[in-house]
């Protein structure tokens, strides 16, 4: 189990964290989380400011705050800013209208916070989240226990077959996998996630993807997968790899269909253009 290493409590710390928690309880910016427990523990709870709903989930280090910082704080997954919020919403009603239940796979799930994330503001959607590192994922399943969520331990690939997990020392949300036929990590695939998971009924809604490079892989061959769902986000990671084009396939795969492609922060937001009520 990962040692928490976040910065120990203090009295200046304390102060701070309150005097910024003091500040989020009375701004006038609505539609956003505030963290109800101070940085140094390792349970934390986020207050949707408008819904009064709350999340807890485990933190284990400072990478972990990080990640949890930009999720609900920076709202990094916040679609209300796309200006086809309202069509992807009504596709999600639509689905439902029609007996559906919303299918979101979640590639590259850490320790499951945008699992919690999509889980709230998607309530009556499945939430398929995988992650192939093997503490991060007993992290995710304590996190995400409760939940519409299924936790799945496994790497994501173009095809199924078996490798591992690499440390390339830049923390436990930047694990890499590589294929090994010697190795005991399970690659799936985004079909074989729909049809195992998906269930009688699932329809795709949303597929987010941060493989920490691996993206280069999972497109290396056709996927006719990506279009059926109506909102794809990627976090492409040349920044990361500077020289080997990991985009590449990605950006081949998805030029040729009809749709979006926002470009915020981190991510690409990727959104069908057929009719929203076409389910």
């Amino acid at each position: 189990m990962t040692k928490r290493r976040g910065p120990k409590l203090s009295a200046s710390r304390l102060a701070k964290w309150l005097g910024r928690r003091i500040e989020q309880v009375f701004s006038a910016r609505k539609g956003t989380y505030v963290f109800e427990a101070p940085p140094y523990t390792d349970q934390q709870t986020v207050l949707n400011r408008v819904t009064r709903a709350r999340t807890t989930f485990r933190i284990r280090t400072k990478n972990d705050l990080s990640i949890a910082k930009q999720i609900f704080e920076s709202e990094d997954y916040r679609l209300e800013r796309l200006a086809r919020h309202a069509d992807i919403r009504a596709h999600y009603d639509a689905l439902l209208k029609a007996g559906k239940t919303p299918l979101i796979i979640d590639c590259g799930g850490n320790i499951g916070l945008s699992a919690l994330y999509f889980s709230e503001h998607f309530p009556q959607a499945r939430v398929v989240t995988v992650e192939p590192g093997d503490d991060n994922f007993a992290t995710l399943s304590e996190n995400c226990r409760g939940r519409n969520i299924l936790p799945v331990h496994a790497a994501i690939s173009a095809e199924a077959s078996v490798g591992r997990v690499v440390d390339i020392g830049r923390g436990s949300a930047a694990l890499q996998v590589v294929p090994d036929p010697e190795g005991d990590l399970v690659f799936t695939t985004v079909p074989a996630l729909m049809a195992q998971h998906g269930g009688a009924g699932a329809a795709p809604f949303i597929v987010k993807i941060d493989i920490e490079g691996f993206e280069q892989d999972l497109f290396s061959r056709p996927a006719p997968w990506l279009d059926e769902f109506y909102l794809v986000v990627m976090e492409l990671h040349d920044w990361m790899m500077p020289g080997e084009a990991r985009s590449g396939n990605f950006l081949r795969a998805v030029a040729p269909l009809n749709r979006d492609f926002v470009h915020i922060h981190e991510n690409i937001f990727s959104i069908s253009n057929r009719a929203p009520a076409a389910v």
